[in-house]
């Protein structure tokens, strides 16, 4: 039996070249810091505030099929809570999800993708200053480590989630 020659590439070591690249571009210093969990990636980016539309902008830019993140769980609400508590350092910061009703007033949509879970604020969404059009998650009305969501208005500049997944379909 010959031994393989030194262009082979077994399947394997496609696998672990995968692994060590995926790895190193996590973790480059051009690139935010993102975190695993279930079968997403999230970063939190609260170096610079935007508007919602442009911090849509900004996930999309980051990183192939990144975007605004989608929170479809009570357990994914639970863990985005912990990881936007950490990268707040323990403030109460607000943060824009990819939640909007800009398409049609009161019809919260992920993008396009139909709302099945939602955690809002009570008595929210209200639309209370009028043109209260996309969401934010965030601490300032809750005692315990679970963010809520209110609805605000899209022109305010605010820090933001960004998801990255494999498996999600946008």
């Amino acid at each position: 039996m010959r031994p393989p020659s030194s262009s082979t590439v077994s399947l394997f070591d496609v696998k672990v070249y995968s692994v060590i690249y995926f790895s190193f571009t996590l973790s480059s210093k051009d690139m935010p810091q993102w975190h695993l969990w279930n079968d997403s990636f999230y970063t939190f980016v609260d170096t610079t505030e935007m508007t919602w539309e442009d911090a849509a902008n900004a996930c999309s830019s980051m990183k192939e099929g990144a975007h605004l993140v989608f929170i479809e769980s009570e357990l994914e609400n639970k863990e985005v809570s912990r990881l936007s508590k950490v990268a707040s350092e323990g403030q109460n910061n607000r943060w824009w999800i990819g939640l909007t009703d800009i398409e049609t007033e009161g019809v919260w949509k992920w993008y396009n993708v139909s709302l099945n879970y939602a955690n809002w604020y009570q008595r929210q969404p209200d639309n209370g200053r009028n043109g209260e059009d996309c969401a934010e998650l965030g601490y300032r009305w809750s005692g315990d480590n679970i963010a809520f969501w209110n609805d605000y208005q899209c022109t305010e500049k605010k820090k933001f989630i960004c998801e990255s997944g494999f498996g999600k379909d946008l």
